[in-house]
């Protein structure tokens, strides 16, 4: 219901140059992947649905997406629908430093994946989309 806005504009305040990122090594993954799940979404995505799509708590995205705000990449504005709910959303910034870090992520997994069997590549893919549908099934909670 909440989970997209019709469009995503960036606030001049919260765009800033998107020089070198502050993120730690430590926590690149989880950028990368938050990238990812924004990149998908142009509307942006309710806050509160990141965490959920990335299988990790709110409270180990927080800086992420705190960082992220400061450094220019996303944007976190209320949702015009109830003011409680923010929206994060890339910005044109953000994208294209997204798109560039996955393409040169693409191409080191390409090469050092080169001599790996493509069967066997496929395969192994399967089975950890299969283990992820199960940790989240196992994991989801009904709302009271």
């Amino acid at each position: 219901m909440l989970g997209r806005t019709r469009r995503c504009r960036a606030n001049p305040r919260t765009v800033l140059s998107a020089g070198a990122s502050r993120v730690t090594a430590s926590k690149k993954r989880r950028v990368a992947s938050a990238g990812a799940e924004l990149d998908r979404e142009p509307g942006g995505l309710v806050l509160g649905e990141l965490p959920r799509r990335l299988m990790v708590t709110a409270g180990n995205l927080t800086p992420i997406v705190d960082r992220l705000v400061e450094d220019g990449f996303i944007t976190r504005t209320p949702s015009p629908l109830d003011r409680r709910v923010q929206i994060v959303c890339m910005t044109v910034e953000g994208r294209k430093a997204f798109r560039r870090m996955a393409k040169k992520h693409g191409l080191w997994l390409a090469s050092l994946l080169a001599e790996f069997p493509k069967e066997r590549l496929d395969g192994l893919v399967k089975e950890l989309d299969d283990l992820k549908t199960a940790v989240k099934g196992a994991t989801v909670q009904p709302r009271a």
